[in-house]
């Protein structure tokens, strides 16, 4: 599966899993195997003033075939602290 098709599966699943808004991708990497491991930033709280969302990264792991292969939270953290690495 092409890595555009990939990602596009990848935020329709993080969406209709977590029944919340996609805010980006984050990163994508083959998984050695014809796959795809692709993190997902969806947005757990949106902030009342300002850019301080709570967001949460998910992996969605998807199979040479495009299926889901596996679906994990992998941190969580404030939009302001995106840049800091945490």
């Amino acid at each position: 599966m092409p890595l555009i098709e990939a990602i596009a599966v990848a935020r329709a699943t993080a969406s209709e899993l977590t029944g919340l808004p996609v805010d980006g991708i984050a990163a994508t990497a083959p998984d050695g195997s014809g796959g795809w491991r692709i993190t997902v930033d969806v947005i757990e709280s949106a902030a009342r003033m300002g850019e301080n969302d709570l967001i949460a990264s998910y992996e969605v792991h998807l199979g040479s075939d495009g299926g889901l292969a596996g679906f994990d939270r992998a941190r969580r953290y404030r939009r302001e602290d995106r840049e800091g690495g945490a």
